[in-house]
Formats: C-alpha cells, structure tokens, sequence
C-alpha cells in the first residue's frame, strides 16, 4: 500500500492544521432529541481522550437538540473552529447530523469529520461512500479508537514531514475504524472492550454541572443476552458489566450532586437478579443516608424483564421510598406467536402477576410497553394485546410503532415478511402482511390520545368509569374516542389541558344521546341520571386531584352555599384536626393554609380511607347530599402525579 492511498483527502487537510499555532481542538457534539435528554457517549469520549493527555489537545462537547434551529447549531460550532468535529449518530439525529458534516466542510474544509453510534456503524461503508463531507466513521464502541484517531491526527498534525506515514501505519490498527483508500473504503473490525471498568467514568464535574434540570442517563452493563430480532442489540452477544464499587462510586457521585432522575441505559437492568438486587439495596441505602429514608432524594428509572422478578426483589422494591423506583416493563405484545417470530421469551404469565405484585404496595412507577406492527400480530390481535395490558393500570402505556433498524434481522427479512417501510430513519413500517397502512393510521390516532389523556394521570378515575360502564373492553373505548375526535377536529389540533376535561364531558354525552350505550355485564344497573351524575363528579375529582389552582373549567359548576366558607376556615383554625390531616400546614395561619388546600362540596362518597395509588372509581358512589372533600395541595404523589385528597366531616 503506498503512502497515496492513505486518507484521500486527509492529507491535505493535516497540512493545513499544521500550520496553525494554536492547540488542536476536537468538538464532540450530541443532537440529543429534547432538552431534557443529555448523551453518555460525548462524555465517555471526552474521559477516554483524557487518559492520552496532551496527545489529544483540547476536547470539548458541545449539546444541542433536534429542535433547534440547525443554522444557530452550524453557527455554534463554526464559531469554535474545530480542527475535528465529531458526532454521536442516532435515527433521530442523523438527517439533521449529515446536513451539518456537509456545511462544516464547506466552511472549514480543513476540519476533520468524525462519525460514531449506532446510525453510522451499521452501514458505516456505505455512509462513507455516499458522504464525501464524513472523514472517518468508527464502528462500535468507541472509547478506544476514538482517542487513538485523535492522537493520531495530533501527532501527524505536529510532524508534517512524518503526518503521512503516521496516517498509513496506526489506520489499520485502530479496532471498528472505517476509513477511505484509493481502493475505496477500508473498514477495520469492531474492538468490544472486555474489561468495563477499563474506560474512565464521564460523570466528571464538568459533566454533572451540565445535566441540571435534565435526565442523567446511567449504565451498569452493556450488551444483552435476549435477541429480539427488532432491537440493535440482537447484533451483539452476551452481556458485560461494570463492577458493583465502580457503579456504587458513581451511583453515590450522582445523587450527592442533586439529580432528578438516573435512567439506567442497561437493555434489561434485571437480567442477573443477585446483581440487581445488590443495586437496589445499595440506592435503597444511599438514599437513606441522605433523607433518612422517608422521602426519595431522586428517581431511578430501569428498563426490567418484568418476568425475571423473584419475590425478594418485588419485597426490595416495595420497601424503598415512593418514587424512589419507576420500571419500564417491555411487553410488546400478549400474542405468542408474534413473540416467537421475533424471537422475544417472555413468561407473560409471570410478567402479569409480578406488574400486579409490585403495584400493590403504590410506591413504584410502572411504565409498559406495545410495538403495533409485529410479524402475525392483525389489528384484532393487536387490541387483545393493548386491553390486557392496559388492564394492569400501568402509570403509562406507551404505545411504539415496529421500527427495521440497520443492523437487526427483522430488516433483513423485511421482504419475506410482507413489511413495506420507510427508507427514511426511524424506518418505521409503512404496512406489512399483518396490519395495513389504514390499520397503523387509526393506532397512530389512538396511540396519540393513550399519551394526551391515560398517560398523563389527569383523567384516571373518569376514563377508567367510561371504560367499565360503556364499552367491552379498554381497546373498543380509545377507538371511538379515536373517532369522536377525528369526527370534530380535535386528532390534530393542539388542544390545552382545560379543553381536555371538556372534551371527555362532551364524548360522555355523545355516548349518552346514542340510544343504544353499550353496557357491560359487569357494570350494576344505574339510571342514565344518576350515571352521568356520578361521571360529573369523578371528572371533577379528576381535575381538582391534579389541578392546584382551584380554578374549575367553564363547563363545570361552581359550588357554594351561605356560611360553607366560614366553616372551611373554623377547620382551618382547630390545630389538632390540622396536624392530623394536613400535617404541613400545622402552624400556619387559616389565610395561608387556605392558599394551599381547597374544599369542594362532591355528590360521591369514598368508601374506602385516604387515596393512594389502589384507589378506583369503583371505591365511590353516588350520592344525594354533597360530602365535602379537602384537596391538600402541598405536594403531589411521586408515583401518581395527583395530590392527596379526602372527606371531612365539617
């Protein structure tokens, strides 16, 4: 191989770095998908170029969002004049990652591109050919080439005479780097790094001052031992871990610093239960030094096979504080033989009875999710799946669309499989011999309205009466909701959260004008006066339980009679009855306790004691004679989101 065929157009641009007299600056820069989201990978980079000291001159990351304006982002990085700009490449980033490689080369056609992450690796020849702007692409995990890429430009950039052999000899050496030859593209084999614990942590100072106000993104482990045939980390076998005191140190580092929410990135945290639970016990720990153990200083969030559970850890879970924990639990589908074919093992049984073993208690956040668009799973089949699940009255349901990842078997076998889907990222399937485009349409809308109304706990108790009292099942409800909306404009519309309570009231009297409602046979005969009556006031318990303000919508009346506000205060005025029920307001004086409860005259009547996470529609009844119900507004559930709320003789 002749020093010619090395790095076309490298060369020419080492020579012109060279001259400068500045030290070489590498930018590494993250399209994250919204503010709140940080990038582990520009951090992990950053870290592992430390480790070569002045080898790899000055680095820097750079953050920035989909959303922004791609010419201030352009703008930003020009203004730093880096002598290589580096990208971590995403299917939500890397349209907008590719626009800003070509005008940085425009720009500054000395700057050396760099590609990383999963977007690139995956046909990372290919990107390389179809974009001239893009120098090099590294495959795969990046901590070790990354820094040796950038030594190396910084060596060859110091030594003109010698920068052309420098570039022939170390390119081929460098593990999942792909690079351009008068040849064409070379690219070298991938290096998985073995020994975790060998890259240096990136939550460093610099890092965690940046993360405020946002997700900390965290893992214990890479790879995964399943091989569902849709997910990227099929391509890869087995599982790695870092070693428990490096996740304890940096565990510790987080939450001392004041953060929110760590999101472990692990594709399943639980996949070795006796490591698991020796993390839960550790956070459980940790977080008891801090708070005393009876609130929690932060949110851990875990991605789980809900089936890998045993007992002793649904007891660790539900020992820790409220909202210490949130589990995000993939089911993905009930129907086994779409299970099957992408070969996803799951013990639904299991994973059922576990979900409703850790909601008990009403101190852990469950999250589940659906993929619509799985090989044999119809729409039917797909509505079977969504009501089981729905049935486990997670906090959220999130309802995804099949993606054919570069990478995955799924895309390879897209074409046995019936699938069209877009060429375009995220490559979501368009149809495929299972579910047609009008079917994925209507599951788009009522994906839409499980987000705007189940998924924000505003609606808890009125949707869950609409649906045992007027319909068969959870998935025959959101699919005429679905059509009541696209029926009056509302599917695309932009609607507020006040509207949202009308639009409920105003679909429940659309059911109620049709002569024929379906009631199911597990509803109790109810007279349609005292049903839409008992439907008002869990709408109304539903917004003053998530609402603070007091401020009730238009459409609901407003509740008062002469001396009701004389009593609200004389309540306001006994400590005893004070301290026992709002305990934060003990001490305050009635004209600012006021400020943060409110009393609301109700027509229902709570069976059952305070609420909590197990309450339902079904622990009220109707009644002739208004209870009054006090709303304490000084802090909502960390699980649910609502405020405390309960009736109080007056």
């Amino acid at each position: 191989m002749q020093v010619s065929d090395i790095c076309l157009n490298m060369i020419a641009c080492l020579a012109i770095i060279a001259s400068r007299e500045v030290i070489m600056r590498t930018v590494i820069i993250s399209l994250n998908s919204k503010y709140i989201h940080s990038s582990l990978a520009p951090w992990y980079l950053k870290a592992s170029c430390g480790q070569y000291g002045q080898d790899c001159g000055e680095v820097l990351v750079s953050e920035h969002t989909i959303n922004e304006k791609m010419e201030s982002v352009l703008s930003g990085i020009y203004l730093l004049k880096p002598d290589i700009a580096a990208f971590s490449c995403y299917i939500w980033n890397i349209t907008q990652v590719l626009g800003l490689a070509s005008n940085i080369k425009k720009l500054l056609p000395s700057t050396i591109i760099v590609l990383g992450g999963p977007e690139a690796s995956y046909d990372a020849e290919e990107t390389l050919k179809e974009n001239p702007s893009v120098d090099f692409i590294i495959a795969g995990e990046g901590e070790a080439a990354f820094p040796r890429l950038v030594s190396m430009i910084q060596k060859s950039r110091e030594c003109r005479d010698t920068g052309e052999m420098l570039c022939k000899n170390q390119m081929p050496s460098i593990g999942g780097l792909v690079y351009r030859t008068a040849d064409g593209v070379i690219g070298n084999a991938p290096v998985v790094i073995k020994d975790l614990d060998s890259i240096p942590s990136p939550y460093t100072d610099e890092m965690i001052s940046s993360l405020r106000h946002k997700i900390v993104y965290f893992e214990a482990s890479r790879g995964c031992p399943f091989s569902c045939s849709y997910c990227l980390s099929s391509a890869n076998e087995g599982v790695r871990y870092f070693s428990l005191p490096r996740v304890y140190d940096d565990l510790d580092r987080l939450v001392r610093s004041g953060a929110g929410q760590i999101k472990f990135v692990d594709r399943t945290f639980n996949v070795s239960p006796g490591r698991s639970k020796e993390i839960i016990r550790h956070i459980i720990a940790l977080n008891k030094s801090i708070a005393g153990g009876d609130r929690a200083v932060c949110n851990f969030h875990f991605e789980v096979g809900a089936d890998l559970f045993d007992d002793e850890s649904i007891e660790l879970l539900n020992s820790a504080p409220k909202g210490l924990f949130q589990l995000e639990a993939g089911v993905q589908s009930t129907n086994r033989q779409a299970l099957s074919a992408v070969c996803r093992k799951t013990d639904l049984e299991r994973l059922f009875s576990n979900i409703r073993d850790i909601e008990k208690k009403g101190n852990v956040h469950i999250h589940t999710d659906l993929i619509a668009g799985l090989p044999y799973e119809d729409y039917s089949s797909f509505g079977e799946s969504f009501s089981h699940v729905y049935s486990l009255r997670p906090h959220q349901l999130q309802l995804g669309f099949l993606k054919l990842l570069k990478g995955t078997e799924l895309r390879a076998r897209a074409k046995e499989l019936g699938y069209i889907f877009d060429d375009q990222p995220p490559y979501e399937v368009l149809s495929g011999s299972s579910m047609s485009y009008d079917e994925l349409v209507r599951l788009k809308g009522m994906a839409e309205l499980v987000e705007r109304y189940y998924n924000s706990g505003r609606f808890y108790f009125s949707l869950e009466f609409l649906i045992e009292r007027h319909f068969k099942s959870s998935f025959e409800f959101y699919e005429s909701f679905c059509r009541y909306h696209a029926d009056n404009g509302l599917l695309d519309t932009p609607v507020t959260l006040r509207n949202q309570y009308k639009i409920v009231n105003d679909f429940y009297m659309s059911l109620m004008s049709d002569p024929g409602p379906v009631v199911t046979a597990h509803a109790p005969s109810m007279s349609a006066a005292r049903d839409e009556l008992f439907f008002r006031e869990l709408l109304r318990l539903d917004f003053l339980s998530y609402d603070s303000s007091g401020a009730l919508p238009d459409f609901m009346d407003r509740r008062g009679a002469p001396g009701l506000r004389d009593r609200y205060f004389d309540f306001l005025r006994d400590a005893s009855q004070v301290s026992r029920i709002i305990p934060e307001a003990a001490g305050m004086k009635p004209k600012q306790a006021v400020k943060k409860v409110h009393f609301e005259p109700m027509y229902i009547e709570l069976s059952e004691g305070p609420a909590d996470r197990e309450i339902s529609f079904k622990m009220f009844r109707p009644v002739d004679k208004p209870v009054i119900f006090l709303f304490d507004y000084f802090s909502r559930d960390p699980v649910t989101g609502r405020y405390r709320f309960q009736s109080i003789d007056i």
